[in-house]
C-alpha cells in the first residue's frame, strides 16, 4: 500500500482544520481541440470556444496529441470516443445521434426528429407538409417526407458523436 511521509493522523488532523473531510482526486479534463484545462462545470472551453469532447487533437485527460482514428490514448489509456474512459460527465454536451436516427427512421414524415432536436421551425414544416398536402396528393407528399426522414436517418447514424453534436445540436443545421 501506497503512504505519504505524513501518518494518517496528522493527515486527518490537518484536513479536520480545513474543513476536508479526505482527499480529493484530480479531475482536470483539457479541451480536446486546444489543450488547455477545462472548468468541470463548463461545456465549451475558455480558450478556443470549442464544445467538450468535439475536436479530436488531444487526449481529454492528458493533454497528449492524438491521431484523429486513436481509441485510446497512447500515454494515459483513456478512451477517446464519446464518453468512454471518463469518470463523469461533468455537464457536457451529449449526443442525441441515436435517438434522432430512430425518430427520422420511424417518424421522419411529421418531423418528430426536427421537434426532438430543437428545429421546431423544420417540425411544423415537415408535419404541415404530410397532413395538409397529404389530403390534396392522395399520400405523395407524406412518401416524400418519409424519404427525406430515411436519408436524414442514415446521416445522422452514419455521423460520429463529436460530428452530430458540431452540426446538428450546436450548429442548429436544418434540413440535411
Amino acid at each position: 500500500m501506497y503512504t505519504d511521509d505524513i501518518t494518517s493522523a496528522e493527515y486527518s488532523s490537518n484536513n479536520c482544520q480545513h474543513g476536508l473531510s479526505s482527499r480529493q482526486p484530480s479531475r482536470i479534463e483539457y479541451c480536446t481541440n486546444c489543450a488547455v484545462p477545462m472548468d468541470p462545470a463548463g461545456s465549451i472551453c475558455g480558450s478556443c470556444r470549442v464544445p467538450r469532447l468535439v475536436a479530436r487533437h488531444f487526449c481529454w485527460h492528458c493533454a497528449a496529441p492524438i491521431a484523429s482514428d486513436q481509441a485510446l490514448c497512447r500515454q494515459c489509456g483513456a478512451g477517446l470516443h464519446g464518453h468512454s474512459g471518463r469518470a463523469g460527465n461533468n455537464g457536457a454536451v451529449t449526443s442525441k445521434r441515436i435517438v434522432a436516427g430512430a425518430l427520422a427512421f420511424f417518424c421522419g414524415a411529421l418531423g418528430v426528429h426536427r421537434f426532438y432536436l430543437g428545429d421546431s421551425v423544420g417540425g411544423f414544416i415537415r408535419l404541415g407538409i404530410s397532413i395538409l398536402f397529404g389530403v390534396f396528393t392522395l399520400g405523395l407528399s407524406v412518401a416524400a417526407m418519409s424519404v427525406i426522414g430515411m436519408i436524414e436517418c442514415v446521416i445522422y447514424l452514419t455521423l460520429s458523436d463529436a460530428d452530430f453534436i458540431r452540426i446538428y445540436q450546436e450548429g442548429g443545421r436544418r434540413w440535411f
